[in-house]
């Protein structure tokens, strides 16, 4: 993912400090076997910002929903969000399949390059088949549009893009764990994959000229 990315080395000694921006992709080597070091945190303020705008939209859910129409709703709000960002938002599920694909090929035999590709169409056609968007009432339909544009617009105003899709990535698996604590998902990868493979199955869906 990050093969054409500059790259910049840089080593510190004894009483060095290194000050790396706010959303910068970096990882630490100790040159030595006993290495103390110290990292302080801060936050800018567009990530200040930037998160309390996304906290504050709240999600079109109900506490009544059993789980299954909880992950109905949230497949069709998460594919909202994403359509809206359109091909943005495919940087996320790059990072988002290079963070859980170790743990799923430890787990089922699969590696970073089978990751969320080896799903049975058939099993999963048949699982969401009632997740169509189309298949909720007027009301329930229209505050997942109007919510999803909401959240959308917040992510865009973010500058640069780079910070926009970290705040992406963040609130995806924000979503994820939600449902995995509310019983309507095992794990968060697992939610995302769905999310993954119904974006597929839309896009083949439009290319019919239905609507899913």
């Amino acid at each position: 993912m990050f093969s054409g990315a500059p790259l910049t080395s840089v080593v510190v000694g004894p009483g060095d400090s290194l000050y790396i921006a706010p959303f910068t992709f970096h990882r630490v080597t100790a040159l030595s076997p006993v290495t103390i070091s110290l990292a302080v945190w801060t936050e800018s303020t567009q990530q200040l910002d930037g998160k309390q705008a996304l906290d504050e939209t709240p999600l079109p859910f109900e506490e009544t929903w059993s789980s299954e129409t909880m992950r109905c709703v949230a497949l069709q709000f998460a594919k909202l969000v994403c359509d809206a960002l359109d091909r943005r938002a495919t940087f996320v599920f790059d990072l988002l399949t290079s963070r859980y694909a170790p743990s799923r090929s430890t787990s089922r035999g699969l590696n970073a390059t089978s990751f969320c590709s080896s799903f049975d169409d058939n099993a999963y056609a048949s699982r969401n088949s009632r997740c169509r968007l189309d298949a909720f009432d007027d009301t329930l339909r229209e505050k997942q549009i109007n919510r999803s544009g909401v959240v959308a617009n917040r992510l865009m105003r973010l500058r640069p893009i780079g910070v926009r899709e970290m705040y992406f990535w963040n609130w995806l698996e924000s979503l994820a764990l939600f449902l995995v604590h509310f019983g309507s998902a095992t794990t968060p990868e697992d939610f995302l994959c769905e999310l993954m493979w119904l974006r597929r199955a839309s896009n083949l869906e439009d290319e019919k000229g239905d609507v899913i």
